[in-house]
């Protein structure tokens, strides 16, 4: 399902609808996601008990024993695309986009993806209510151990690698119990021996001391894609999504999230 949509002019193929390119304009000193369009993404059919509501450019969202991923694909004029239900039926069912879709994408022609090189910081403010989300561990290998895999924030950047169609993940969480700065490794497999996704979070906030205060976060994207990822270089944006989740782990948590923006430079505490 779509979050206050509005449909946004320009018609690529694979029926994608998007803003006219920026291209030839200038670039922005920064570039602000639209923080009221999103698509929903969980495992049962949009019928999940999480519940994501806008409320004054700000996304919160409730957690009860449930997971539910909200996403967008952003672009340089702060207009997120606009896919079309209709051909992309899956939305309805808040399913994971396939890999021809982006595979799609990519091939599309779109101008107006947001590159990690020209934007390598990135900040954003968040807020945690309340959670009943107990410890997370990580094995000695650096992996995420999955009946943990509960989190009272994340702030997630799909970028693809540069000079491939290889999609790379970086996250940064709100943990209750890892250590700030940690970087740990996920990984799924969607399907066997075809298409496995390799995802690197980061530890930006951990335990309740700062719950109930809204908390402003600044990371080097590109030094950061670096790092879970050596020898690569990032290249264009295809996804950010929030997510709050407690499935794993039955429990129970509410975040909000705000003022998600990719800077051009370091500045005003970037670094």
């Amino acid at each position: 399902m779509k979050i206050w949509t509005r449909r946004i002019s320009g018609l690529l193929i694979f029926t994608f609808f998007i803003s006219i390119s920026a291209s030839g304009k200038g670039k922005p000193d920064q570039v602000r996601v639209d923080m009221t369009q999103w698509y929903r993404k969980d495992h049962r059919e949009c019928k999940g008990p999480t519940v994501m509501t806008l409320e004054d450019g700000s996304v919160h969202i409730v957690s009860n024993r449930s997971t539910g991923l909200f996403w967008q694909i952003p672009s340089i004029t702060g207009a997120p695309v606009d896919l079309d239900p209709d051909v992309h039926t899956w939305l309805r069912k808040c399913k994971r986009p396939p890999r021809s879709f982006n595979d799609g994408i990519q091939a599309s022609g779109f101008k107006d993806f947001i590159q990690v090189g020209d934007y390598p910081y990135i900040s954003w403010r968040w807020k945690v209510d309340y959670s009943t989300i107990g410890e997370q561990k990580v094995s000695k290998s650096g992996r995420l151990v999955k009946k943990y895999d509960d989190f009272n924030g994340k702030v997630g950047i799909s970028i693809l690698k540069k000079g491939s169609s290889t999609i790379r993940e970086v996250a940064y969480v709100w943990s209750n119990t890892l250590p700030e700065s940690l970087m740990f490794k996920t990984e799924t497999t969607i399907i066997p021996l075809v298409w496995k996704m390799k995802w690197r979070r980061f530890v930006v906030e951990s335990g309740p001391d700062n719950f109930g205060k809204w908390v402003l976060e600044t990371r080097n994207l590109y030094e950061d894609y670096k790092k879970g990822y050596p020898g690569e270089e990032p290249g264009e944006i295809l996804r950010v999504y929030v997510m709050t989740d407690s499935d794993n782990t039955s429990s129970k948590a509410a975040t909000w999230y705000a003022d998600i923006v990719f800077h051009n430079e370091a500045s005003d505490g970037l670094e």
